[in-house]
């Protein structure tokens, strides 16, 4: 009985320490695989060294697929209003981080959105605003 349970062990170890376990992935689930694993992780890497803050906001369709609709003012604060495909509106203040492109909202005006994309920015010395008009 012992002889069992040793042959038992030692078999179950040598099938779960599969080496093959990414190919095996790779082979059934055609969208994974490590290549596209590591493409996916370098997707926001930037030639400047920057810290993102502790907020950001999350807008669910990226900046270049909103549409710019217009600006709130309340005293000396703008905010400027976007709306997505299925009409559903987001506003962004001056300040705000969008961490999933990597986007710092500089400044907004009546009439404009100025932001810097630092995924695509090669000068991190004095960056080049975008400028959204409305």
């Amino acid at each position: 009985m012992s002889k069992y349970i040793w042959i038992l062990f030692i078999f179950s170890s040598i099938s779960v320490a599969d080496p093959f376990y990414g190919e095996k992935l790779a082979r059934e689930n055609p969208t994974f695989s490590a290549d596209t694993e590591i493409a996916m992780n370098t997707e926001n890497l930037t030639a400047c060294n920057i810290s993102l803050p502790q907020i950001s906001r999350y807008l669910p369709a990226k900046l270049t697929q909103l549409k710019f609709i217009g600006v709130l003012k309340k005293e000396d604060k703008y905010k400027a209003i976007l709306m997505d495909a299925q009409k559903q509106l987001f506003d962004l203040q001056v300040n705000d981080w969008l961490a999933d492109e990597l986007i710092q909202i500089i400044d907004i005006d009546l009439k404009s959105i100025r932001y810097i994309n630092w995924q695509t920015e090669k000068n991190c010395e004095s960056p080049t605003p975008v400028i959204l008009k409305l």
